[in-house]
């Protein structure tokens, strides 16, 4: 009895190398082209199989004639299915980021003059504004504490059974 050669993986190889070469040329490979790109050593009738199943699945479209497939490119859901394999390495070395300059700011003297003890009217309201917020930070977290405190392990598993149960009456054709 013949053994059989089981290439595993040589249909997404295949599907991998058409995404490739839609991204770089936008051109239609034949079976050869693909076979090579892909660096896949199978055999023609393994490839043409492994092609007709991609087909049959909706994932390339091409040409089939008795010698072969001929103008094979993805479809839409096959760039999908091919997702990050299809995407040529980055480079080893990424290019190198020039900032530009920081420009200089001028120094804005004071509005107040020096011996004036009393504070800027900004910085009053700042201060009043990160006070506010520091007590509302404060607030909810009390509150949280005390809801989490009340909310009994039954009400939540009361309240899931509710949620799951509005979930399926309003999905259902």
């Amino acid at each position: 009895m013949q053994g059989v050669q089981l290439n595993l993986g040589l249909g997404h190889r295949l599907l991998v190398a058409a995404a490739r070469a839609h991204y770089q040329w936008d051109a239609a490979l034949d079976w050869q082209q693909l076979a090579d790109d892909a660096a896949v050593a199978a055999s023609p009738k393994a490839i043409n199989r492994a092609l007709a199943a991609l087909a049959d699945d909706g994932l390339i479209e091409g040409v089939y004639t008795p010698t072969g497939w001929l103008a094979i490119h993805p479809t839409v859901r096959g760039l999908g299915r091919a997702g990050r394999a299809a995407r040529l390495p980055a480079p080893a070395t990424a290019p190198a980021v020039q900032e530009a300059p920081v420009a200089a700011t001028p120094v804005v003297a004071p509005l107040v003059p020096e011996e004036d003890p009393t504070p800027p009217l900004e910085h009053v309201a700042r201060e009043r504004v990160a006070d506010g917020i520091s007590r509302a930070r404060a607030a909810a977290a009390e509150t949280r504490d005390r809801v989490a405190g009340v909310v009994s392990p039954r009400l939540a598993s009361v309240r899931t059974t509710v949620v799951q149960a509005w979930h399926t009456l309003t999905t259902l054709p």
